[in-house]
């Protein structure tokens, strides 16, 4: 039963081709028939007509071409000019930045000149200055000149008394220089000069000149002159080494110095004097020591015209 059915299907398919070939037969046509219509259709004015067409759009393409070439022309023509035109601003431009740095080169030289005219007239204002500060400094010179020429009276103008004591305590050192109006006890040490107006205690080291109105130096080690407008007094246990200035001296320490005295000088019996006296008059205590010459320069009689009036 398969093989009949087998069979009967291949007869199928083959009656369905032999369809399709006789379809196809029907649908082919004559080649002659083809050229035959061709030719018909394409006779001898359809071929001048389009030989004309085609000589037509060759002579057209030039014409386009040339208005091309014009577009591009006149587009270069419009380029240049638009270059032309920047190009003169540029000149422009330069020609308006060139016109201030002109006129900055014309008034440099009157800059200069205003400028040099100030630095002239800082150098007169300096040396007027200078004249001025050397005037000053010679003024002040004739006064120190004549200050020191009676420097005593001058201080004592200068500085007034006042009943205020300052004190410097044991164990206290002082470095540098010490003015007072007032008193001054000293029982430290002091390294500098020291210009009292009123009395100085000294009671303990001082390594510098000494000024006051009157000096009590007691137990004292003194490195330096020693000068007042009063007196000075020694006590035994006190050393100086430095000349005394003074216009009365009492001496029971030891001195090596010269001393000059307006008034009276007293040396005690403990004294030890290494130096010149001169004095109105001097005491000298048994058991004193002096090594150095005594003058009573300053004494009323002078020793000298009295002789010579002893010898007329």
């Amino acid at each position: 039963m398969e093989e009949v059915a087998v069979m009967e299907e291949t007869a199928a398919e083959d009656d369905g081709i032999e369809e399709i070939e006789d379809e196809l037969d029907e649908d082919e046509f004559d080649e002659d028939e083809l050229e035959d219509e061709f030719d018909d259709d394409l006779n001898d004015d359809d071929l001048d007509d389009l030989i004309d067409d085609t000589e037509e759009d060759a002579s057209d393409e030039p014409d386009a071409a040339g208005d091309s070439q014009e577009d591009v022309d006149a587009s270069t023509d419009a380029d240049q000019v638009l270059e032309d035109d920047m190009a003169a601003e540029k000149e422009t431009d330069a020609s308006e930045q060139e016109e201030p740095e002109r006129i900055r080169k014309a008034e440099a030289p009157s800059i200069f000149r205003k400028f040099d005219e100030s630095q002239n007239n800082k150098a007169d204002t300096v040396k007027e200055e200078e004249k001025t500060s050397m005037a000053a400094e010679n003024l002040m010179e004739e006064e120190v000149s004549t200050k020191t020429v009676i420097p005593e009276l001058a201080e004592e103008e200068e500085m007034e008394v006042s009943d205020e004591t300052a004190t410097i305590t044991k164990g206290m050192k002082v470095a540098g220089n010490i003015k007072s109006n007032g008193n001054l006890d000293l029982e430290g040490v002091v390294v500098g000069n020291i210009k009292i107006a009123g009395k100085a205690n000294i009671f303990g080291e001082i390594n510098g000149n000494t000024e006051a109105g009157n000096v009590y130096a007691d137990g004292a080690q003194i490195t330096g002159g020693v000068k007042t407008t009063g007196s000075v007094k020694v006590a035994q246990s006190s050393v100086i080494i430095g000349d005394i200035s003074a216009t009365s001296a009492v001496i029971a320490g030891a001195v090596k110095g010269n001393i000059d005295v307006h008034g009276p000088v007293i040396l005690d019996s403990t004294a030890i004097v290494m130096g010149d006296i001169k004095s109105q008059s001097v005491q000298i205590t048994s058991g004193a020591v002096v090594e150095g010459m005594c003058s009573q320069c300053y004494a009323k009689v002078s020793p000298a015209s009295f002789f010579d009036q002893i010898g007329k």
